[in-house]
């Protein structure tokens, strides 16, 4: 697709400017790849803003905001949460109802935004659109399992033992953002990673889907068993899994430093995405030390303009702050944290994670307010770090008086970790009281 892609822009000559812009916009998604630079991301956003300044009334150009705005809305500039990536595509299909397309992702984003009975809606209209059999498939079971009817059905059971591993794998991809007490991705989850493929990459996905979602809805200890169970270190999505576990206290301390030592061992990124909170939060400055050695050896010896070079620099930049962090030197660590050039890796969300944790902590308020407008993760990534940046932004928006983010953020805590692990009860508990506070208290 990639190839496809690419050379579909090479022969971007004499069409009509409409044409050419989206062809320009799907060349340069070509040249993405998995992590795109900021110079592509810029490119893409500015060509899809020109598009949808020329032509307001055109479904395919908003289905191409929302795709932007989904799997990249938090590299960016400004940062798209995942409400600006609904409305892209809601917009697509009011004005064209039967463009498929913008449904792929729309039913998953309306659950993210806790609201099921809109994205039942959605999917009913999906199917009557006609999506190919595996989509069909896919999305009549995501309904059966979101049924409000409660406990699922012995048919429905038959159906998850039965369905195919891509259409489980569809399955879930719909309902994953799911705040429901039932936990109906977990169960899609759980179907798809024992079902059989022949499928190389739904192979590879099952390597990660069932612990991502435990993740998500604060299963840490489950999801940390699954990840050793199966040790997916190939896949980026699984290693961005790991991380995600690591840092939210769910993988067992020798198991993060076996992980961190193998991935520094190979000179990955990963060790330093890892690495720099893990190693800070024990104090371990001859850790971070050496990863400063990795980053600058590994920043000098990659050649420019390939991917990875700008990333080693960010994690040059970044060593500092954490070094200072792991002296317990704050003021220093939210200094060095507000230079970081983010155009260099616009995907490193756990730096933005740690200086929006340490202005709260310093009831900085006015200065986090501003970040936490943003999105942590894009709209297609679930992971534990979003709720943890939720609970800061409804402590931060609540000291603010600004009553409806707050109450936002700490009903989205309240929802997707209600059934979490005991050491995460703690969060649930203060966004329920602080849910019962601003509820009584009177509107300015």
């Amino acid at each position: 697709m990639t190839q496809l892609l690419l050379r579909e822009g090479a022969q971007n000559h004499g069409l009509a400017p409409r044409e050419s812009l989206l062809v320009v916009f799907d060349s340069l998604w070509g040249a993405a790849g998995a992590l795109a630079s900021w110079p592509i991301l810029s490119r893409m956003s500015s060509t899809l803003a020109e598009a949808a300044r020329r032509y307001p009334d055109d479904p395919e150009v908003w289905y191409s905001l929302g795709e932007l705005d989904f799997h990249y809305g938090s590299w960016v500039s400004p940062r798209v949460p995942k409400r600006g990536a609904f409305d892209a595509f809601a917009r697509s299909i009011a004005l064209d109802s039967a463009f498929a397309p913008a449904y792929e992702h729309i039913v998953d984003l309306t659950l993210g935004l806790q609201e099921p009975e809109l994205a039942r809606k959605y999917a009913e209209a999906y199917l009557r659109v006609g999506p190919d059999a595996s989509s069909a498939a896919a999305l009549r079971t995501a309904l059966d399992l979101l049924s409000p009817q409660g406990a699922p059905t012995p048919e429905l059971a038959h159906t998850l033992d039965t369905l195919g591993g891509h259409a489980l794998w569809r399955t879930w991809y719909f309902i994953r953002n799911a705040a429901d007490s039932s936990e109906v991705a977990v169960r899609a989850a759980r179907a798809f990673s024992t079902a059989r493929t022949s499928d190389a990459t739904d192979r590879d996905r099952q390597s990660w889907v069932l612990a991502r979602t435990l993740a998500y809805r604060g299963h840490l200890g489950e999801a940390a068993r699954e990840l050793l169970a199966r040790r997916p270190w190939v896949d980026p999505s699984a290693k961005l899994t790991v991380t995600d576990v690591m840092l939210s206290g769910g993988l067992p301390a020798d198991s993060a430093e076996q992980w961190l030592a193998e991935m520094m061992e190979r000179g990955q990124i990963w060790a330093a995405w890892g690495g720099l909170t893990w190693w800070a939060s024990r104090g371990d400055t001859a850790a971070l030390q050496r990863l400063d050695r990795v980053a600058r050896s590994n920043a000098d010896s990659t050649p420019p303009g390939t991917m990875w070079k700008p990333y080693w620099r960010y994690m040059v930049a970044a060593v500092p702050a954490y070094l200072a962090l792991s002296r317990g030197d704050t003021a220093t660590t939210l200094r060095l944290l507000a230079t970081l050039p983010d155009s260099l890796c616009r995907v490193c969300s756990f730096p933005r994670l740690t200086r929006v944790q340490l202005l709260s902590a310093r009831k900085e308020d006015h200065e986090a307010v501003v970040l936490l407008d943003e999105p942590i993760a894009d709209a297609d990534y679930s992971a534990p770090s979003e709720v943890l940046w939720a609970i800061e932004r409804g402590r931060v928006n609540e000291r603010l008086g600004n009553r409806d983010k707050a109450v936002e953020s700490y009903s989205f805590v309240a929802a997707v970790w209600r059934n979490a692990d005991p050491e995460l009860q703690p969060y649930v508990k203060e966004a329920k009281e602080a849910l019962t506070r601003l509820s009584t208290e009177p509107r300015p």
